[in-house]
């Protein structure tokens, strides 16, 4: 079984619900993993609101702000 979504459309409450709704539906009728496609990385988003070398500063520095950063994210 797949699900699919247009990742051109804006995920709002109300996509944001259907996409929640499918994907239970799916983990509710398989053992198997399931892998979401996004288009990118955690690591992309904090190279795009830290730069690539403050990203890896704070990774190194400060590791704690730096889990709770990447938790937010996903």
């Amino acid at each position: 079984m797949w699900l699919s979504w247009a990742g051109s459309a804006p995920l709002g409450p109300v996509n944001s619900q259907e996409l929640k709704k499918g994907a239970t539906r799916l983990r509710q009728s398989t053992d198997k993993a399931i892998v979401g496609l996004f288009g990118g990385s955690i690591f992309e988003t904090g190279q795009f609101l830290y730069r690539k070398d403050n990203l890896y500063m704070l990774l190194e520095a400060e590791p704690s702000r730096a889990e709770a950063f990447l938790d937010a994210l996903v």
